[in-house]
């Protein structure tokens, strides 16, 4: 669940409270690279159609017209998130940055099986339709 924020690299990172056998842990969303682009011309919207679950984002900002916080908007208090931590050491953790997409995910793996069981048997084929017809 999202208690707080934690200012890092000009974002605001929620930090995410999670509970392993009666002792309370906390941890934020971690991002490799963020830039700010300020721009008299952008509209204010502009901030608001970035991936904010991405590795690397790049926030387009208004000069001249200040904006709500982002961040504290996308992942409001008392939020939850998915945390994975290590059993042995629950202190060593991270925040799930792909909360949506497991399911995707398993999508795509069901199909790679699929194309690797029929590519073979398709490549078997092909060859001796090859070969009889030739």
């Amino acid at each position: 669940m999202v208690v707080g924020y934690k200012r890092t690299q000009i974002v605001v990172a929620p930090i995410v409270e999670y509970i392993v056998d009666g002792q309370t842990y906390r941890n934020s969303l971690k991002y490799y690279r963020v830039v700010r682009v300020t721009l008299p011309w952008k509209t204010n919207q502009a901030a608001s159609d970035i991936d904010l679950m991405a590795q690397r984002i790049t926030i387009y900002t208004n000069s001249t017209v200040s904006k709500g916080n982002l961040f504290q908007d996308a992942f409001p208090l008392g939020s939850s998130m998915t945390v994975w931590y290590n059993p042995a050491c629950p202190k060593e953790s991270y925040v799930e940055r792909y909360g949506g997409l497991d399911r995707l995910f398993k999508r795509q793996m069901w199909i790679g099986i699929w194309m690797l069981i029929l590519l073979p048997i398709l490549a078997v084929v092909a060859i001796t339709m090859g070969m009889k017809y030739k």
